[in-house]
């Protein structure tokens, strides 16, 4: 809409005629007639009518994509600038052409092709990204020349790229980051852990991003919410080192996905229906270092076949949880920290009191306890006897469950 038009709307609007104008509206403009005129001023189109819809730009043809190639290398700045944007533009359809043109047409040409693969392979399309990747692979292999260097730095920087992206988009659908998160019971230095719960409002496509996550080496699954099928894509992950899997409704096949995780280390189910008949798919995890099983339909004895079928540790508890971390291990223990919001510390349970008894036996060391504990599920409500200084109390404690 011209400057002239949306003045006259405007002033139609605001005077309520074809264009008298009434009183004080001779002398000046509204606040509202000079926003039009200031809007139509900037070029920006002001709605009268139903919307329509924006045509789409058709296709480009082959011929308009080698043109555009060509002009990467044209004498003008503003030809080269246009045809990159062109052609990142063009996507997947460009491909093929602009990989060419990295090798053996000059430096400012193979940059700026450099540049656009490495647009095209975080562009959110999978086709086109996976078609871009393959073209710097492609031109890397050559090793020797300066193109290839270029592409080999290209594909360095794009899988951190990349992986940002797939965080920023995962987050925003309801995944959740924890840096420095440390797992109890795991002996690891930095732990990278995503979380995935009842609040993902992502799609099995979405999904597929975790693939990308370079650095992650933790997964949790968490909630009842959480659809299995979902833990199939953790198999691409190429770093994952400890899988989570909380309150989920899977099944004893579920577990076959753990066998192609290569760098899989350490396993915790909890609350979840696995069954003894899940655990053969375990012993194809090939460095595994620990299992725990918390709460889960395995029995005792099949635990105890699935210690003599692998080298790592298996630990199978009830799953009630305590929520306290002792001095050492041996005689003579004592309650060194609390967890927040556990059950020991709902008990009113602190730093420094020994626990002297356990449901009614009498405990020796943490170890002992430790065993009375993962005989009991979670919700159970045990008597325990705690030494605070010289006294002895007798509480009634409630038992939650591990996180």
């Amino acid at each position: 809409m011209g400057l002239e038009v949306s003045f006259r709307l405007a002033w139609k609007a605001e005077t309520g005629d074809n264009g008298g104008m009434n009183g004080p509206m001779q002398f000046c403009l509204s606040r509202s007639v000079l926003a039009v005129l200031c809007l139509a001023w900037a070029g920006i189109v002001i709605p009268t009518g139903r919307a329509q819809p924006p045509d789409r730009p058709a296709a480009p043809s082959m011929a308009e994509i080698k043109q555009w190639v060509e002009d990467l290398g044209a004498d003008e700045f503003y030809l080269r600038d246009a045809a990159s944007r062109k052609l990142i533009g063009a996507g997947a359809a460009a491909i093929e052409l602009v990989g060419e043109s990295l090798v053996g047409r000059g430096l400012e040409v193979s940059a700026r092709a450099t540049a656009i693969l490495q647009q095209l392979a975080v562009s959110g399309d999978v086709e086109a990204e996976q078609a871009a990747r393959a073209a710097l692979e492609k031109v890397a292999t050559l090793r020797v020349t300066a193109a290839a260097r270029r592409a080999q730095e290209a594909l360095d920087k794009l899988d951190t790229l990349r992986q940002q992206r797939a965080l920023d988009v995962l987050q925003r659908l309801g995944a959740h980051l924890n840096r420095q998160h440390e797992e109890a019971g795991l002996p690891l230095g930095e732990i990278i852990e995503l979380r995935i719960g009842n609040g993902w409002r992502g799609t099995d496509e979405d999904l597929r991003r975790l693939r990308w996550l370079i650095d992650v080496n933790q997964v949790t699954f968490d909630g009842k919410r959480v659809n299995p099928a979902w833990i199939e894509h953790i198999v691409q992950m190429p770093n994952l080192s400890i899988l989570k899997i909380k309150r989920v409704k899977i099944n004893d096949a579920t577990l076959t996905h753990f066998a192609h995780l290569a760098n899989l280390q350490y396993v915790k189910l909890l609350y979840v229906p696995v069954t003894n008949a899940g655990l053969a798919h375990i012993q194809k995890c090939k460095r595994l270092e620990k299992v725990m099983l918390y709460g889960t339909q395995v029995t005792e004895p099949g635990a105890d076949e699935l210690r003599k079928a692998i080298v790592a540790e298996v630990d199978r508890r009830d799953g009630a949880f305590l929520g306290i971390s002792p001095s050492h291990l041996g005689p003579d223990w004592f309650i060194r920290s609390v967890t927040a919001g556990s059950a020991a510390e709902n008990a009113q349970i602190r730093a420094g009191d020994m626990i002297v008894s356990f449901d009614d036996q009498q405990v020796a060391d943490f170890n002992q306890l430790t065993a009375l504990i993962a005989k009991h599920p979670p919700g159970s409500t045990v008597p325990i006897g705690i030494r605070r200084g010289n006294t002895v109390m007798e509480k009634r404690i409630t038992l939650g469950e591990w996180d």
